[in-house]
């Protein structure tokens, strides 16, 4: 778990945090506010789910795409999914995959399946209804929803499958 963490740290410096003032282009208390998930609280979110290689990981909402790469490497989840909406954060997300492809190589590292859909809302997402009755594990952070996104997240997770994690 240290090797990861600190993997995850050399990707993300390399990617994400040269550009990381591009995430401040948006609207302040807002349904699209974007804030981080450190990977210690992570790895013990993962541990308390299960989060195993046999299951479907997603995050609705993922930002950058820290969680979904992290629960990748660190569980070897069968799909590790992303949805992001906002262009900035998608097109960060796009940079960390690249320098993440690259650094496995490097270190000989198999990459778990990942996949994302971004520049996309998660609400009324093809691919996110197909993938949530299949889900084993959901993070989605609605801290700063309102009251209609949280409505729409409501109808949204009913379809989850019986014994669905929920982050």
């Amino acid at each position: 778990s240290i090797f990861i963490h600190d993997f995850l740290h050399m990707v993300y410096t390399r990617s994400i945090f040269p550009q990381c003032r591009r995430l401040k282009q948006y609207e302040a208390f807002s349904n699209y506010v974007y804030g981080e998930l450190l990977p210690g609280f992570l790895t013990e979110a993962f541990v308390k789910c299960q989060l195993n290689p046999n299951q479907l990981f997603m995050d609705l909402g993922s930002g950058v795409g820290n969680c979904v790469v992290q629960a990748a490497l660190e569980c070897g989840c069968g799909l590790s999914f992303g949805c992001e909406i906002m262009p900035n954060a998608s097109d960060l997300t796009e940079a960390q995959y690249k320098e993440l492809v690259q650094r496995c190589k490097l270190f000989g590292l198999k990459l778990p399946s990942i996949e994302y859909s971004l520049r996309q809302s998660f609400i009324d997402n093809k691919r996110v209804d197909e993938l949530i009755p299949q889900c084993d594990v959901l993070l989605i952070n609605n801290f700063l929803f309102d009251s209609d996104m949280n409505l729409q997240v409501e109808k949204l997770i009913q379809n989850a499958k019986v014994g669905c994690k929920i982050i």
